[in-house]
């Protein structure tokens, strides 16, 4: 049996729908920081208001309007509604918009369907963080 190197995909339900065919290095690597960031986010989020997500959607919104948060790995954005001292990566906001959008919509998949579709990552980060309960 042939071992498994660095960068291939390894066989686990935990991958299941994230790396998919014909996606370049820097997207898989990308999906992957997004799944890992929100699921140390999903339980800050988890936590907060509907108004206090609103208002870091906004937030977030108003960041990757501006920019080009998938191309900027370093940590430069400040999002208050989330942490008023905490630096963001490019990725991290892209997390918060992602999961933030989806614990608006109750963490229900039948709202939430078209997202997840998307980013099917929310699940594998709902997966680590309620460890492996559905």
């Amino acid at each position: 049996m042939a071992k498994k190197g660095l960068g291939q995909r390894q066989e686990s339900p935990l991958w299941d729908g994230v790396l998919e065919d014909g996606m370049n290095s820097d997207e898989t690597a990308l999906r992957i920081a997004i799944m890992w960031y929100g699921a140390s986010m999903l339980p800050i989020l988890r936590r907060k208001t509907k108004e206090e997500i609103s208002s870091l959607l906004k937030e977030v919104q108003e960041i990757s309007g501006e920019h080009p948060v998938h191309l900027i790995r370093e940590e430069k954005f400040v999002c208050p509604s989330f942490s008023k001292d905490k630096k963001l990566s490019g990725g991290q906001v892209m997390a918060l918009m992602v999961f933030g959008l989806y614990v608006v919509l109750g963490e229900r998949d039948e709202l939430a369907g078209g997202l997840i579709d998307n980013w099917p990552e929310i699940k594998q980060a709902k997966l680590l963080v309620d460890g492996g309960k559905t």
